[in-house]
């Protein structure tokens, strides 16, 4: 399943659009949210990866993970769970998510969002500015893959989207 807030989905419903074999090849992995959170847990546990969207994780992911069948779903599937970092050389694409980690005493950077999630996400997807970062989020015990972060392209929207299926 993917944690995405709706402001995310008509970005990533174009990308599908644009591209039938990618279209094709995430289908399995991307289902409709359901009124109730995880009706019966299967929704949310026959996936086999969930992905967080490269939202900023304090408000648009934090309030989805304070529905607690959802964070316990994640927490127990941490191995399966995959990450997009939001933040491109230490700033936010969009929004404000940048500014409110420092000042809740995060780092401004893929690493600080890793610490963020740190015991939900298995593996952390980041752009190839910040591959510096990856050992130290590797230190956290986080897999790392870099690659293009933002879908800016078609051809970007389908190297992220390999990268997460990898």
């Amino acid at each position: 399943f993917a944690i995405a807030p709706a402001a995310t989905r008509p970005t990533v419903s174009r990308a599908l659009a644009r591209s039938s074999t990618l279209r094709t090849s995430l289908k399995p992995y991307f289902h409709t949210p359901a009124r109730s959170a995880c009706p019966g847990r299967g929704r949310c546990t026959s996936s086999p990866i969930s992905v967080i969207a490269p939202s900023n994780p304090l408000i648009s992911i934090e309030p989805i993970l304070q529905i607690p069948e959802i964070r316990d779903v994640v927490r127990a599937r941490r191995d399966d769970v995959v990450a997009i970092s939001p933040l491109i050389n230490g700033a936010a694409v969009k929004g404000p998510a940048d500014r409110l980690l420092r000042e809740l005493g995060y780092d401004a950077t893929s690493e600080g969002v890793a610490k963020y999630y740190e015991g939900l996400i298995g593996t952390m997807i980041i752009d190839e500015v910040d591959r510096a970062q990856a050992p130290s989020i590797e230190r956290l015990g986080v897999r790392v893959k870099v690659t293009t972060t933002l879908m800016a392209e078609s051809s970007n929207a389908s190297r992220l989207a390999q990268a997460v299926l990898e």
